[in-house]
């Protein structure tokens, strides 16, 4: 009988610590809410007296090629910029060819390895995570239990948070490759299959609220044994409670195209046909260059998902390749 009390006891009280953490969470968002919504109101505005019936072609066309800013991080020994990056540097360039492009690399400020040049500004330069994390719910200490396995990917994942939110942006991983121009979007992420939201790419206005929310729930997540504990799950769970609270602030969306038909809404949420055209399990050695062509008909960017790739030498060689030669083909419509 005391064991069974005991355990129904220990269930009260785990139910009762997931209600304070939702009800933590809520009480954040509306604070934040608050303080956003003039600005949003005002972006909305803004965004409601622009023609919503351009087609996707001249959408790129129009806003193609600008001056738009880019995050990349890179939290390992820079040795050298690995092929994959470089391709992926080389995709933004090609449909950006004005893009500023930041490379951040911890605790330092070039690659031992000279990297090529590219056509647009990329500027590697050194991620201070002190500097990065002052003035926001994030800190170096709380990542100070991290094994050092785990401890590059709760860096990278916590400081694209704070480097979209205050500088504004596009944060892509090292291991995306741009199909088509990125410019059509804003306040945008997308799902990596039909459960899961992926933070690879994050495509947000500065200083957003959503932004300072996920830093804010950060802590909540942290396992300093889990690689992937401020991955997917905190950023699906963040957006999923961010739309229970306002439901016109978050859409699900198969296309930009309609992005300007739906207002006010603060964060977009792509089906994984956008971004994430094959999903993180996807079997490596299935892959050939007839699979390649279909998937990234219609996709605007295509994560490599570089841990699995590197378990097919050969799929690997075929990815870059196709990759390669579909840059070098891509024309931007004037």
């Amino acid at each position: 009988m005391k064991k069974v009390f005991s355990y129904r006891a220990n269930q009260v009280v785990q139910w009762i610590a997931i209600f304070v953490v939702i009800a933590v969470m809520y009480t954040q968002i509306s604070l934040i809410d608050n303080e956003h919504e003039k600005r949003n109101t005002q972006s909305a505005k803004r965004s409601s007296s622009t023609n919503s019936s351009f087609t996707p072609e001249e959408l790129y066309s129009k806003r193609a090629g600008g001056a738009v800013l880019f995050h990349m991080i890179w939290t390992t020994r820079p040795d050298k910029l690995p092929d994959l990056a470089i391709l992926a540097l080389r995709s933004i360039c090609k449909f950006h060819p004005k893009a500023d492009v930041n490379f951040w690399i911890l605790n330092a400020d070039s690659f031992a390895t000279d990297p090529p040049r590219f056509l647009c500004n990329v500027r590697f330069r050194r991620l201070v995570l002190s500097a990065l994390f002052r003035d926001t719910p994030l800190s170096t200490f709380l990542f100070k239990k991290s094994t050092p396995r785990v401890m590059k990917y709760h860096l990278a994942d916590s400081a694209r948070l704070a480097l979209v939110y205050k500088h504004g942006g596009i944060y892509v991983d090292t291991d995306i490759i741009l199909l088509r121009p990125l410019s059509v979007f804003e306040n945008s992420v997308g799902f990596q299959d039909e459960d899961f939201i992926n933070n690879a790419i994050l495509i947000f206005e500065e200083k957003h609220a959503f932004i300072y929310f996920m830093m804010g729930q950060v802590s909540n997540y942290y396992n300093p044994r889990l690689a992937n504990a401020l991955g997917p799950r905190l950023i699906t769970d963040c957006v999923t409670a961010w739309w229970k609270l306002r439901p016109n602030n978050v859409a699900r969306l198969d296309h930009p195209a309609i992005i300007e038909k739906i207002l006010p809404i603060t964060v977009f949420a792509y089906s994984p046909s956008v971004f994430y055209p094959i999903g993180y399990m996807f079997d490596m050695n299935k892959i050939n260059e007839t699979f390649l062509a279909t998937v990234t008909k219609d996709a605007f960017t295509f994560h490599v998902w570089s841990s699995m790739l590197e378990k097919s030498f050969g799929a690997k060689n075929l990815v870059i390749n196709f990759f390669q030669k579909y840059i070098s083909e891509q024309k931007l419509i004037a």
